[in-house]
């Protein structure tokens, strides 16, 4: 098979030969110039230079700029095309830069740096993860000549799974917030600072109880309208139209006394209008309100702070000790399988002691 040819000009990145950094270039005739570095800084700055001057050499705001355009076009949801352009941006400072100029010392560089400010292991190897795929897309689009993330391993162990609560302080929890969410609401005329801490109460006690109990993401729960409340005779269903993945587009039955508030807070509302109304440029809420709106209740209740997906393996591991099925719980959080489920939210033994409850029902004849 041919050996794809390289445009001309071009400039290949530093290259180690013994104690010495040697930066090769070839010119628009083809002929090739080489020069020698002692030290590994001086060889980088002399290839920025010199790939920067190169026709059509891309800046990084215009790669990110197109990168953007990318993921649009890929259908990613608008919060995760935000932060991971803002992440991008954080690793590659200089935006005038030009993206051939990025070298594996550079990229490296910044990792080490991540690293030694002492950035949790799962938010900067996931840093790394995006960078890499976005120098690969650069690669295929020609705007690189090599993978500057080529041989760069993420360092650290990653956690497993979100800090979880067991189950006595889970129904702590749950009852907190339905107490929260059954204050009887004050008056429309009531502005008065009580009043307005009651509605916050109200409205948080309610969402993080859905939380809780359906085992939803909080995006998925924050991002619905009045008409995903499908309020039919006898029950309730909450829709979730879109997701992160196929399997996240489900109907989940809201159980009471939840249910009966949800109902009423749609019902109060135009159907296209945001279930919870926030200041953001969004409309709705924020994921931010839920979090910290959580540690507060946690506080308040007495039980371990945990963050809304915690909840999700919370909902997870009790579902599966209660007996539900491994699938149904999945379907429940909207996993494509009980395999993603398994590994990322129930807590270790999990599956192990569901098994053996059930060896036990069939074998003493127990339900």
């Amino acid at each position: 098979m041919p050996r794809r040819r390289l445009p001309l000009p071009r400039v290949l990145a530093p290259v180690r030969e013994g104690d010495r950094w040697r930066v090769v270039s070839y010119r628009c005739d083809g002929r090739r110039a080489s020069k020698k570095f002692v030290r590994e800084a001086d060889a980088e700055r002399f290839y920025q230079r010199q790939a920067s001057q190169l026709p059509g050499a891309t800046t990084v705001t215009v790669a990110l700029e197109s990168y953007e355009e990318h993921l649009q076009q890929k259908g990613n949801k608008l919060r995760s095309i935000v932060n991971t352009i803002a992440r991008l941006r954080g690793w590659f400072l200089d935006a005038k830069q030009a993206v051939a100029t990025i070298t594996p010392s550079q990229v490296r560089r910044v990792y080490e740096q991540r690293r030694a400010k002492g950035v949790a292991v799962d938010t900067h190897r996931n840093e790394l993860a995006e960078v890499r795929t976005w120098c690969r897309w650069l690669l295929a689009r020609g705007w690189l000549l090599a993978d500057p993330t080529a041989g760069l391993q993420g360092v650290g162990r990653r956690r497993r799974g979100k800090g979880k609560l067991r189950e006595m302080e889970a129904r702590i929890l749950g009852e907190w917030c339905l107490s929260c969410a059954l204050t009887p609401a004050p008056r429309a005329d009531d502005h008065t600072a009580a009043a307005g801490e009651t509605r916050r109460d109200r409205e948080l006690g309610l969402a993080v109880g859905l939380v809780l109990l359906l085992g939803v993401r909080a995006g998925e729960l924050l991002e619905r309208v009045a008409r995903d409340v499908d309020a039919s005779p006898g029950r309730v269903v909450l829709w979730i139209p879109d997701s992160k993945t196929e399997a996240g587009r489900r109907r989940l039955v809201v159980p009471e006394p939840l249910a009966t508030l949800l109902r009423a807070r749609a019902g109060a509302l135009p159907s296209g209008a945001w279930l919870w109304q926030g200041e953001s440029g969004s409309g709705h809420r924020e994921r931010t309100w839920l979090r910290k709106g959580l540690a507060r209740l946690c506080t308040e209740a007495g039980v371990p702070v945990v963050c809304p997906h915690g909840l999700r393996g919370t909902h997870a591991t009790l579902a599966e000790e209660a007996g539900t099925a491994g699938e149904a719980v999945a379907r429940q959080l909207g996993h494509t399988s009980h395999r993603v489920t398994e590994e990322h939210y129930l807590e270790a033994g999990t599956v192990e002691r569901a098994r053996g409850r059930a060896v036990m029902q069939i074998v003493g004849g127990t339900s």
